[in-house]
C-alpha cells in the first residue's frame, strides 16, 4: 500500500510547507474514480513573529480556506525544509516539532506525518523525466542552505550550513566535503530563494576548484508553480500510486518524542510490517505523527525461471540488450546472428576452433555497434564573454528615399462664443430751449443709466418760441437705434434722454413709446485657440500615420527615422475664425519621405571599426553584431548619409574544431578539462551524451563523427 489507506470518498487535505520565517498553505482535493489530486487552493503566508506564533497563523490560514470553500478540514501533511530536520536521527527537531504538534491539537486535525521538501523534488523530477535523479538539489531557506547529491535516484551525499551573503561560499563549502566521497554530478537544481536567476548566474561564473566538477555544471531554477505540482504530485502518488500493493515510495516518518519508537521499514517489508503492528498503539498516541501505517505487506519471491546455456532455437538467437540498472525504457537491438547448432557442437577441433573465431568477431562486431551506433555526445566548448560595446561612426552610407502619402482628418468641438441679436428701435421727441439745432445722424442719445442709442438721419431742432414773460419750447420728431444689440435697450416710454456734449438745461429728448426689438443670443464660434487645438491634434494623427508607413516599410527595408520628413500638402478646416460653429474639422493631406539602407555595408563598416577591439584568438563576423542607429545626417550631395551607431560586438573564441575533436575523442571526462582549457584556451566545457547506457557515458566516444561540436559564450 502507499501512505494512505484507500479511500473511495474525495476528501479535502491541507498540505503545510515550514520554513524558517513564512509557509504555504495548499489545499488538496482527492478525487477516488479519477484516481487524481487536484490543488484546491494555495496561500502563502509569513509568520507574524517567527516560529512564536506559527500556531496562529496557521489557525488564520486554515480558518479562511474553511470559510471560502466551506469545508471542514480534518488531515493535514506536512511538507518540511531540511534543516527543520535532525540530519542524525532523520526526526524533526525537537523545537519545531513541539509546533507542530500544538498546530494538530489546537486544530483539531489527523496528521498524516511529514516529508522533507527535497525528496518530494527528487521523486517528481525522476517521474517527470522518466529517469531516476542524477544532479544536486539545492534548497534555499533565509537562514540554511541545504544541498543533496543525488545518484540514480538515491542521496549519497546531504549537508546543510548557515547562510551567509555569498552563495557559491557557502555551496563550496558543501561540496569540498563531499568531494571526498563522491563525484559531483554537473547538473544543480536550485528552489526557493528571492534571486535564483542572478544566483545562478553567480554559480555558472564562479572558480570552482579543479576537483569539484568533471565538466562545468548546468544550473536549473525550479520556479514556484513547479515546486506546487511537485507537492500535489507527491500526495498523488502515495495515494494512488502503482507500485502501493508492493512497497511505499518513501519510507514511513514517525515524529515522536522518543527516538526508540521509531519505526522504519527496510527492503523486505516483512519486519516492517511485524514493527508496525508492535508499535500501533504507541504510534496513534504520537498526535497521528505516523505515515504509513500500513504500508508494508510482504512480497511473495516469485520462482527464478532457469535458462539453458545453449541456444534455444537451431534457426537463430537474438542478442538484445535489455535495461541496465537505473536505465528505463532501453530498446535498442542489435543484428540477428543464426548459427547452426550442429557447427558449434562439431566433435572437430578445427571447427570448434573457427567457431570460437566468430564468436569473438561477434562480440568484437557487437562492440563496435554499440560505440558506433549509440555512443554519441555532444560537446559544448564554453568561452568568456567578451562583449564589446563602442559608440560609433558610419561615413558615406548609401541611402535609398521613399515616399508615402498620408490623409487624416479629425474633428472638435468649439469653444469661442459670441452674442448676436437686433437692436432696439424707437421714436423720441427733441425739445429745444434755445436757437435752432441741427443734429447730425449718429448723434448719440444717452439715458440716466448708461444706455446709448444714435440718431437715425439728420434732425434740426427749431428754435424755441420767447413770449416775454416765458419761452416755449420747441418740439422736434426724431427716430433712435440701440447702440449695441439686446433686450436691455427696449426702454419704456417716457424715458428721458440726453444728447451728447449738451447740458442738461439744454436740449434733450424723451421716449414716444417703449423701444422694440432688442434682443440677443450666444452662440458658439470657431475660435483662434480651437485653430491652435485641431492643429495639434492632427498632427499627432499625422505622425502616427507617418510612423506607421515607416514602420510597415521598416519590415521590408532598414529605415532611418531621424532622417524621415513629414510635409503637409493640402489643409481644409470647415469652418472659418469667429465663424458660428458647433464643430470644427480639419482634414490633411502629408507626404512622408523616409530613407533606407542596405545593412551589409553598414555592418562591414562596424566590424572594420571594431577590429582593433577584438581579443585575442577571438573572431568577430557581422552575425554577432547588434547596433541601433542614434542619430544620422543626410547629405544631398551623393545621397549618403553619416550615423552614429552604438554597436554591441561579441567575439567568438577562434576554435579548430576538427582538431578539438581529434585530441579529446576517446578520451575520459576527467582528462579533457587541461586539455580544452590549456590547448584552447576555453573557460570550461559540457558533455550531453545520447546514449542509454551510462556505464559507457564516463568518456567521449571513440568515432570523431559521434562527436558534435559546439562552441559558445559563458551564460
Amino acid at each position: 500500500m502507499g501512505f494512505f489507506k484507500k479511500n473511495n470518498e474525495a476528501e479535502h487535505i491541507v498540505g503545510i510547507v515550514l520554513r524558517q520565517n513564512e509557509g504555504v498553505g495548499l489545499l488538496l482535493k482527492t478525487n477516488p474514480q479519477a484516481r487524481d489530486v487536484v490543488l484546491a487552493d494555495e496561500r502563502r503566508f509569513p509568520y507574524s513573529n517567527s516560529w512564536e506564533n506559527i500556531v496562529y497563523d496557521i489557525d488564520e490560514v486554515l480558518f479562511n480556506i474553511e470559510e471560502e470553500h466551506k469545508i471542514k478540514i480534518k488531515k493535514v501533511i506536512f511538507f518540511v525544509y531540511a534543516h527543520l530536520v535532525d540530519r542524525k536521527t532523520g526526526l524533526v527537531k525537537s523545537t519545531y516539532l513541539d509546533k507542530i504538534k500544538e498546530i494538530v491539537k489546537q486544530n483539531e486535525l489527523e496528521s498524516l506525518g511529514y516529508i522533507e521538501y527535497n525528496d518530494v523534488l527528487a521523486r517528481y523530477l525522476g517521474e517527470k523525466e522518466q529517469g531516476p535523479l542524477t544532479a544536486i538539489v539545492v534548497e534555499i531557506d533565509t537562514t540554511a542552505i541545504s544541498a543533496f547529491i543525488y545518484k540514480s535516484g538515491e542521496v549519497v551525499f546531504s549537508e546543510t550550513v548557515s547562510k551567509t551573503e555569498n552563495l557559491t561560499a557557502d555551496l563550496e563549502e558543501i561540496f569540498v566535503k563531499s568531494n571526498k566521497d563522491t563525484q559531483l554530478p554537473a547538473r544543480i537544481i536550485m528552489y526557493d530563494s528571492s534571486d535564483l536567476e542572478k544566483e545562478s548566474s553567480q554559480i555558472l561564473t564562479h572558480n570552482w576548484p579543479e576537483n569539484l566538477f568533471i565538466q562545468l555544471p548546468k544550473v536549473e531554477v525550479m520556479n514556484p508553480d513547479e515546486l506546487t505540482e511537485a507537492l500535489a504530485y507527491e500526495y498523488k502518488e502515495q495515494l494512488y500510486g502503482a507500485n502501493q500493493t508492493t512497497q511505499p515510495k518513501l519510507p514511513p516518518v514517525v515524529v515522536s518524542e522518543a527516538p526508540e519508537t521509531e519505526i522504519k521499514v527496510d527492503d523486505s517489508g516483512a519486519e516492517a510490517e511485524d514493527a508496525i503492528d508492535e508499535e500501533a498503539d504507541e504510534a496513534e498516541a504520537i498526535e497521528g505523527f505516523v505515515i504509513g501505517k500500513d504500508i508494508a505487506k510482504e512480497v511473495e519471491n516469485e520462482p527464478v525461471k532457469e535458462v539453458p546455456a545453449s541456444f534455444e532455437s537451431k534457426e537463430e538467437s537474438v542478442r538484445e540488450v535489455t535495461a541496465v540498472a537505473g536505465v528505463s525504457g532501453l530498446t535498442s537491438k542489435f543484428p540477428r546472428f543464426s548459427l547452426p547448432l550442429e557447427f558449434l557442437q562439431s566433435s572437430s577441433g578445427k571447427k570448434k576452433l573457427i567457431g570460437g573465431v566468430l564468436v569473438v568477431v561477434i562480440l568484437i562486431g557487437v562492440i563496435f555497434s554499440l560505440f558506433f551506433f549509440l555512443h554519441k555526445a555532444e560537446l559544448t566548448v564554453l568561452y568568456q564573454n567578451q562583449e564589446i560595446t563602442k559608440t560609433i561612426r558610419i561615413n558615406g552610407v548609401k541611402l535609398e528615399k521613399s515616399s508615402n502619402k498620408v490623409t487624416e482628418k479629425t474633428s472638435i468641438a468649439t469653444t469661442g462664443k459670441k452674442d448676436i441679436g437686433e437692436k432696439a428701435k424707437g421714436d423720441v421727441t427733441i425739445y429745444n430751449a434755445s436757437n435752432e439745432i441741427k443734429f447730425q445722424k449718429g448723434t448719440k442719445f444717452k439715458t440716466a443709466d448708461g444706455l446709448v442709442f444714435l440718431l437715425d438721419q439728420d434732425v434740426t431742432a427749431d428754435a424755441a418760441e420767447d413770449t416775454g414773460p416765458s419761452i416755449i419750447k420747441s418740439k422736434t420728431k426724431a427716430s433712435l437705434t440701440s447702440a449695441e444689440i439686446g433686450p436691455k435697450y427696449n426702454i419704456k416710454n417716457d424715458v428721458r434722454l440726453t444728447i451728447e456734449e449738451k447740458l442738461d438745461s439744454e436740449p434733450f429728448a424723451l421716449t414716444t413709446a417703449a423701444f422694440t426689438g432688442g434682443t440677443l443670443k450666444e452662440v458658439r464660434i470657431a475660435s483662434k485657440e480651437d485653430y491652435d487645438t485641431i492643429d495639434a491634434a492632427i498632427q499627432k494623427k499625422i505622425k502616427k500615420s507617418s510612423s506607421a508607413s515607416i514602420k510597415k516599410a521598416s519590415g521590408e527595408k532598414n529605415v532611418i527615422g531621424d532622417l524621415s520628413e513629414v510635409t503637409i500638402t493640402d489643409k481644409t478646416y470647415s469652418a472659418e475664425v469667429v465663424e458660428q460653429a458647433e464643430s470644427l474639422s480639419l482634414e490633411v493631406s502629408a507626404n512622408v519621405i523616409f530613407y533606407s539602407y542596405a545593412e551589409e555595408p553598414l555592418l562591414d563598416g562596424i566590424v572594420e571599426k571594431l577590429r582593433d577591439e577584438i581579443p585575442e584568438k577571438y573572431s568577430l563576423s557581422k552575425d554577432n553584431i547588434t547596433y541601433q542607429i542614434i542619430s544620422g545626417e543626410k547629405s544631398d550631395k551623393n545621397n549618403s548619409a553619416e550615423l552614429t551607431v552604438k554597436a554591441t560586438a561579441r567575439p567568438v573564441l577562434l576554435v579548430d574544431k576538427s582538431s578539438l575533436v581529434k585530441s579529446v575523442k576517446g578520451k575520459p571526462l576527467k582528462s579533457i578539462k587541461p586539455i580544452i582549457r590549456d590547448e584552447f584556451n576555453a573557460a570550461g566545457y559540457r558533455v550531453a551524451f545520447n546514449s542509454p547506457l551510462p556505464l559507457i557515458n564516463s568518456f567521449l566516444p571513440f568515432f570523431t563523427n559521434n562527436i558534435t561540436l559546439k562552441v559558445a559564450p559563458l551564460p
